[in-house]
């Protein structure tokens, strides 16, 4: 708590032979070291004794350095260190702050659910059209098949009623010639076309399978 990285905010009271510190960076420790729960307000009777013994670099006897000399002086060579690692030309003003880490994260984050909401929009988008693609697909086929069977319904009307004009020809054949008539479409423009001279002659020869 007193030497270790990162435990700006500890000292030591040399009355009460314990480790002082405030609340807020008290529940920030034990926060990450859960095991030093314990340890607020314990006295350490023998911490400084033990300090002498296997400290380093540090004299005994009548030099002896306190507990909370020793800590001070360990932070300020804390301190000189991290500022002795810094390049002598950085320009501190290109240092990010926490503050502007925290706003280049936070936008970061807004940039990434804005990516992601229009790619979700994309996807919908596909979608909606591949589904209006298949029900404009459907609807065509069956308006087409409407249509043909509307044509197809007058085109044997018309059909029956000009084959009934034609005397030579017995209800039979009539039938006959409607039904083979209307399955080709061709027959059709070909039929109708004739002048109605022809058409008796045509039909039997269709009847009969002259051609």
């Amino acid at each position: 708590m007193l030497t270790g990285p990162n435990t700006s905010g500890f000292g030591w009271d040399t009355m009460r032979k314990c480790v002082t510190v405030e609340n807020d960076v008290w529940d920030a420790y034990v926060q990450i070291h859960k095991g030093a729960i314990a340890c607020r307000n314990k006295s350490f009777p023998h911490c400084e004794d033990l300090c002498i013994v296997y400290a380093k670099d540090h004299a005994t006897g009548k030099d002896a350095q306190a507990l909370a000399d020793v800590v001070e002086e360990l932070e300020a060579e804390k301190n000189d260190d991290k500022l002795d690692d810094i390049p002598e030309d950085v320009d501190y003003t290109q240092i990010p702050t926490l503050g502007s880490y925290k706003e280049e994260q936070n936008a970061r984050k807004k940039k990434r659910k804005i990516q992601s909401g229009e790619d979700n929009m994309v996807e919908a988008m596909k979608e909606v059209t591949i589904i209006l693609a298949a029900q404009l697909k459907d609807a065509s086929d069956s308006l087409s098949k409407a249509v043909i069977g509307v044509v197809a319904a007058e085109s044997r009307s018309k059909i029956n009623d000009e084959l009934l004009k034609l005397l030579g020809l017995t209800t039979k054949e009539c039938h006959k010639a409607t039904k083979l008539i209307a399955c080709q479409h061709e027959l059709i423009d070909v039929f109708l076309s004739m002048l109605d001279v022809e058409k008796e002659e045509w039909v039997k020869g269709l009847i009969n399978g002259d051609f």
